[in-house]
């Protein structure tokens, strides 16, 4: 049975490959695709073979140049000042408009189901409130609290004894104030306009939705308590367009080394931490000098245990990337019940 998909993306750097990577499956399985994107996306979604439709009104960036980000993100000095930034900028200001345009979208194309990046909050509340069922996208480890998970952003690994359950408390209460404080006015006010109840938190918005899909295996991620919705569904491991050919190793058999960035400025190591916590590497602070780096890189290379751990780790996502999970979560819809305020 052919499904509708309304797809209400943010071009959020690496993101965009494996949200895409979706579209491009459910395509494929012969449902009918609609994707809401920034123009930075355009030959992202047409390689997809999806419908674009571009955000009228919320973010669109031509291209992701410099002088097109929303805000200057490079440029706080500390943590505090990058997360409120990156809150007002990516979450709060857009949000009115991406639920301007979902909610334009729906009546246009009455989708089964509408598919909203991470932070696309107003996406989430326009279709809250038009009674479409919506999943959230989550290509990373899970971000929001749970009891078991140390708070995201800071890289620290999970809490032992006393001291460190204090630190997952204090650290956590603090980061709950600074969402709650930066995102909570808006999204609440938004969420008003639309009819919708008020949040206590900023959190319970994504919690409204049918499925919270983690593109990543759980192997890869620390263990908790998550809301009955969450779902590991895998990671989609599609090359990016801007990828012309496939990348092939050098010649030789020599120990290989992959230098990589973040697709994106973010200025954290939560993903540095797993890897860690499961013993497939080492961790060193971004002020490290050459020499302690280089340090690491031998004592990685020369320690067979942490080969083997991530070669463990490497089996888990890519059995998981393929098997399936994440197209029987998108696909298992209720054909039975009327969605949307279009039902009879």
């Amino acid at each position: 049975m052919s499904n509708t998909y309304l797809f209400a993306h943010t071009d959020g750097g690496g993101s965009v490959a494996p949200e895409l990577g979706l579209a491009r499956r459910l395509v494929e399985r012969g449902h009918r695709v609609t994707v809401l994107a920034e123009d930075s996306m355009v030959p992202a979604v047409a390689a997809t073979g999806a419908a674009f439709r571009p955000w009228r009104n919320g973010l669109n960036r031509p291209d992701n140049q410099p002088e097109h980000a929303p805000y200057r993100e490079w440029e706080p000095r500390s943590p505090r000042t990058l997360l409120r930034e990156m809150i007002r900028h990516l979450i709060v200001r857009p949000a009115p408009g991406y639920a301007r345009d979902v909610t334009d979208a729906i009546d246009a194309d009455r989708p089964d189901l509408v598919l909203a990046s991470f932070f696309a909050f107003g996406a989430m509340v326009a279709a809250e409130a038009d009674g479409v069922p919506f999943d959230v996208l989550m290509p990373n480890i899970y971000p929001l609290p749970a009891p078991g998970l140390p708070p995201f952003g800071p890289g620290l690994r999970p809490a032992r004894g006393p001291a460190g359950r204090l630190r997952d408390r204090l650290v956590g209460a603090m980061s709950q104030r600074m969402w709650d404080g930066a995102a909570l006015p808006g999204l609440n006010a938004l969420r008003a306009a639309y009819g919708l109840e008020p949040m206590a938190h900023y959190q319970n918005q994504p919690h409204r939705a049918r499925r919270e899909l983690v593109m990543t295996s759980a192997e890869f991620d620390f263990p908790a308590r998550l809301p009955a919705n969450v779902r590991y569904v895998g990671p989609v491991l599609d090359e990016p367009v801007w990828a012309a050919e496939p990348w092939q190793p050098p010649a030789g058999d020599a120990p290989l080394v992959l230098v990589s960035m973040s697709s994106t400025f973010q200025n954290q190591a939560d993903n540095a931490a797993r890897v860690v916590h499961h013993g497939a590497g080492l961790s060193v602070s971004r002020a490290a000098k050459p020499a302690k780096i280089a340090d690491a890189v031998r004592r990685v290379l020369d320690d067979p245990s942490y080969r083997r751990s991530a070669a463990r780790l490497g089996a888990a996502l890519r059995r998981d990337a393929a098997d399936g999970r994440l197209i029987a979560e998108v696909e298992d819809l209720d054909p039975g019940q009327p969605q949307g305020r279009h039902a009879a």
